[in-house]
Parts: C-alpha cells; sequence; structure tokens
C-alpha cells in the first residue's frame, strides 16, 4: 500500500490545486463527464467560497496529487446546518496518476478525524446525482445519502452524511479518569474530597463491572467517554417477584449535548433491562446532570 500524507495547503500551493482541478477537469471532459468548468477551478473562481487555509492536500512520496476543501460552514449547499455542527468536504480531486491508490480514501479519512478531533458529530458533502461511481465510493466509506434535489434548477445533486461512531460498552477501571471529568468536573466548582482519589474510583469501577446487576454504562465518541447512565437490577427474592430497574446519573459532556447520546444509553439500558426480566424501569431524575 503506498504511503498517503496529508497537510494543509500553503498559500505557496495555490497553483498546485489549479493543476490538481484542472486535470481532474480535462478527464472528466475527455470522457464527456464533464463537470466543472475551468474557471470555477481557478484559484479566482475558488477564493469566491474558501480559502487557502481550508484545502489539504495529499501527497504520494513527496509528490502532490489530490485536494479537497474541509469547511464547518456551507449556506449554499446546506443552509439548515448551523456553523460548526459538520465538516462539509468540497472540491476532492485526484490526479490521474494516482488514481485507484486510495487518495480519496485518505483525504476523507482525514476529514473524519478532524471531525473527531474538533468534537464534531457528522462530515457531510454533496455530489453529482447521477454519477453512480462516484456516490459508491463515498458509500463505501459509510456515508449515507439523506437527501436528492436539482439545485438551483439544473443541479442534480445527492446529499451524504457521515456520522462519528457512538460506542455503548459498560464502565471498567480504565476509565476511573473520564469519568471522575465527567461527574465533576463539569458538574460543580467544588469536586468532593473524595473524588479526587483515582484508586477509590477504580476499586468501585472493579466491583461494579463484575456486578451483574449493576451497569455503568459508558458512550464513548471519537474514543473519548462524552456520556454515561447507571442501570440498576433489583431483584425481590423474597417476595418471589420479578425483578425491576432503576435508571440513574445520566451525564452527557457539556461540549456534546444535544446529540442524543443520553438517549441512546438509556435505550441500551432499557434493552438490559429486558433481558434480566425486569417487570418496570423506573427513572430517578431531579438533577442537572442530564
Amino acid at each position: 500500500m503506498v504511503d498517503i500524507t496529508i497537510k494543509q495547503a500553503q498559500e505557496s500551493d495555490i497553483p498546485i490545486i489549479e493543476d490538481i482541478m484542472f486535470d481532474v477537469v480535462d478527464f472528466l471532459d475527455s470522457i464527456g463527464q464533464s463537470l466543472w468548468q475551468r474557471e470555477w477551478v481557478t484559484w479566482q473562481g475558488l477564493s469566491k467560497d474558501f480559502q487557502i487555509s481550508d484545502f489539504y492536500m495529499a501527497y504520494i512520496d513527496d509528490k502532490p496529487v489530490g485536494c479537497m476543501a474541509l469547511v464547518d460552514y456551507d449556506p449554499t449547499f446546506w443552509a439548515d446546518i448551523q456553523k460548526g455542527e459538520s465538516l462539509f468536504i468540497h472540491k476532492l480531486a485526484v490526479k490521474r496518476c494516482a488514481a485507484k491508490q486510495g487518495v480519496s480514501k485518505a483525504l476523507i479519512d482525514f476529514a473524519k478525524s478532524q471531525a473527531i478531533k474538533l468534537g464534531i458529530n457528522e462530515v457531510r458533502l454533496d455530489t453529482h446525482q447521477f454519477r453512480e461511481k462516484v456516490r459508491a465510493i463515498y458509500e463505501r466509506e459509510g456515508f449515507v445519502c439523506v437527501d436528492e434535489k436539482c439545485l438551483f434548477g439544473k443541479y442534480h445533486t445527492a446529499f451524504y452524511v457521515w456520522k462519528t461512531p457512538f460506542l455503548i460498552r459498560k464502565a471498567t477501571p480504565a476509565d476511573a479518569e473520564a469519568l471522575h471529568d465527567l461527574y465533576f468536573n463539569h458538574l460543580t466548582a467544588n469536586p468532593p474530597k473524595e473524588s479526587q482519589d483515582m484508586a477509590v474510583w477504580r476499586e468501585k469501577l472493579a466491583r461494579f463491572e463484575a456486578d451483574p446487576l449493576y451497569h455503568l454504562l459508558v458512550g464513548e465518541a471519537g474514543g473519548r467517554v462524552v456520556s454515561s447512565v447507571t442501570l440498576v437490577i433489583i431483584e425481590n427474592l423474597t417476595n418471589n417477584m420479578r425483578p425491576y430497574a432503576v435508571i440513574e446519573n445520566v451525564v452527557t459532556h457539556a461540549d456534546y449535548r444535544g446529540r442524543n447520546y443520553a438517549t441512546e444509553l438509556m435505550n441500551r439500558a432499557c434493552e438490559i433491562a429486558a433481558e434480566h426480566g425486569c417487570y418496570k424501569i423506573m427513572l430517578l431524575t431531579g438533577s442537572k446532570k442530564d
């Protein structure tokens, strides 16, 4: 597999970006599948919508072979998405000399990693509605088509979204620091002294992890614990009654609220309760944690 490097573009890369774009335009014109007009992809045309810092370059053996623009706001094609809610890929182009070497994938993967790094939940892009091969590339990379329409009466466009993975699992002792940060640093200005003792937290988490009736669930976005929910199964063995469940301590990091992470965790908690045969589920509220 070739080694592909991604770097942010500099002012000196403007002629290179134009060269990559012209290469793609000329190839598509030659096969009767014209997409962009040359004047659109000169820097004079591109600079109407982008800054040079928006562009990223793909290199193979220090040779520039591809580029894309990556921005966090697109009022023209995605007017209903607020600034900072998503990253948007535009003008992804790969020179013919680097075709089928994974350059498009490398650029797309970079956009995904940037979204995760910035705590952004989605990456979006748009492409020609009837270019099935191009659409297949995006779909292989996990993008889902959310709309198709003819823009401005002449551009048949398919709109795609990729969402950062959200992993739900039971907490382990290794999550002590992350949960401490989640529960205390973002909920109170003066956390209890005992909360600072990571050894105590790890000991508690080890007990919880081993207890089949206690489920401290955590949600990871981009490898970071951003939400948690506690589920406790209550068995009533003396009266031979079916168990019931309690959901409590619903917490989401302030930077990740509004993305339904807590809802997904509670849905999983309800599934676990059903697996234990619980006849009812109680939700304890009254805190500011959710």
